[in-house]
């Protein structure tokens, strides 16, 4: 779901930090689990696409995979710089508009690598072979399945 009354701040001092200053982001987690949904992603100031509570989003549009950047105020995780690394997704700000444009997504951080959005606000999203070739592509080797 998308987490519409709460904001995270572009501007924020440390927001590029891992850190128990996480307010903002553990109740942008309790609107997931109000809503019932695994998770909840948050806008910023200027209405644009910057995260989950616990996770990086990757998003498909106009052809391309993409990902907010750290400038929206998203927290740089290792799943995500490891795929824009690679070349597989790219930075670009995504408008809250485009969210009911977005037809395949997934979240990122290191305990779930690449892991499909099957819903988003209600409405169902493809889940598609390229979300697997990105998983494999992030895999921790040092976790065993």
């Amino acid at each position: 779901v998308t987490a519409c009354d709460l904001r995270l701040d572009s501007r924020r001092p440390l927001r590029d930090v891992k850190s128990v200053s996480y307010l903002t982001h553990r109740l942008i987690g309790d609107a997931a689990r109000r809503a019932g949904a695994f998770e909840a992603l948050a806008l910023n100031e200027h209405d644009r696409l910057v995260e989950g509570s616990r996770s990086n989003i990757i998003v498909r549009l106009d052809g391309a995979w993409l990902t907010p950047p750290v400038q929206e105020g998203c927290l740089p995780g290792t799943v995500r710089r490891r795929l824009l690394e690679s070349g597989a997704v790219t930075e670009r700000p995504i408008a809250a508009q485009e969210i009911t444009s977005i037809r395949s997504a997934a979240l990122t951080n290191s305990l779930v690598g690449v892991l499909p959005i099957g819903q988003w606000d209600g409405r169902p999203l493809q889940i598609g072979s390229r979300l697997t070739e990105l998983g494999r592509l992030v895999a921790n080797p040092w976790r065993q399945a």
